[in-house]
C-alpha cells in the first residue's frame, strides 16, 4: 500500500518550504499525535492531520479526537437526538418526533402549539433571570427577525400581524453565522458541538 501525506507547499504559498524530505520523514511525536491512517478505495493509506507546526491557528484550536468511539460517525446529523460525548443517545425524556432544533425553541413555546409569540419569549427571559427592559428588546428583536421566515405565506406578515414564530418551519431562520451544530433541516451535528469547546 502506498502511503500519501498531505502536500503542505500547497497550503501556504507565502512560505516556501524548499525540503519535503522533511516532512516525509518527519516522525516527531506533533506528527503522530494529531494524525490518522485512513483506507480510501484505492487500496492507499492516507495519513489525516489535524493541525500543524508550520500554521500555528491549528495549534490554538484543535479539534476533538476520538469523538468515532463515543457517537460512531460524529458527523452524521442526527434528527431527534442532541448525541454528545457525555449522553451519546441524547437526553432522556425528549420528543422524538421533533427535530433537535424544534426540541431546542420548545423552551420558549410553554403551551407546545407550534407557535412562539413574542409574550412566550418575554416570558422565557425572565425564566431565565433577565430583567424587563431586555426581555422586551429581545422579544420585539427576536420576531421582528424571525416571523416572517417561519410563515407559511410569502407576503410579509399576511396571516401574521402579530410576529408568531412558527416552530414547525424554524429550520428556515437558522443563520449562516452560527457554530454549525445544527444543519440547515434542524438535525444536530455532534462533531461541530464537540468542537466549540475545543476552540475555545
Amino acid at each position: 500500500m502506498e502511503v500519501v501525506k498531505p502536500n503542505i507547499k500547497d497550503m501556504d504559498s507565502n512560505k516556501n518550504i524548499k525540503d519535503n524530505k522533511n516532512i516525509k520523514d518527519n516522525k516527531d511525536s506533533n506528527w503522530n499525535s494529531n494524525s490518522k491512517v485512513t483506507s480510501n478505495r484505492d487500496n492507499k493509506k492516507v495519513v489525516l492531520v489535524s493541525h500543524l507546526d508550520e500554521v500555528p491557528i491549528t495549534l490554538e484550536r484543535k479539534v476533538p479526537h476520538n469523538l468515532e468511539q463515543a457517537l460512531g460517525n460524529p458527523g452524521l446529523p442526527r434528527a431527534n437526538v442532541a448525541a454528545s460525548r457525555e449522553k451519546p443517545n441524547g437526553t432522556p425524556g425528549t420528543e422524538q418526533q421533533r427535530t433537535v432544533l424544534q426540541q431546542h425553541v420548545d423552551f420558549w413555546d410553554c403551551d407546545r402549539d407550534g407557535v412562539i409569540r413574542p409574550i412566550d419569549t418575554y416570558q422565557g427571559f425572565r425564566r431565565l433571570g433577565f430583567n424587563i427592559f431586555f426581555c422586551i428588546f429581545a422579544a420585539a428583536s427576536l420576531h421582528l427577525s424571525l416571523a416572517y421566515v417561519t410563515q407559511k405565506s410569502w407576503i410579509p406578515f399576511f396571516g401574521n400581524p402579530f410576529f408568531k414564530i412558527y416552530t414547525d418551519r424554524i429550520y428556515k431562520a437558522k443563520h449562516g453565522s452560527d457554530s454549525e451544530s445544527y444543519d440547515a433541516e434542524g438535525r444536530f451535528v455532534p462533531q461541530k458541538f464537540e468542537e466549540i469547546f475545543f476552540k475555545v
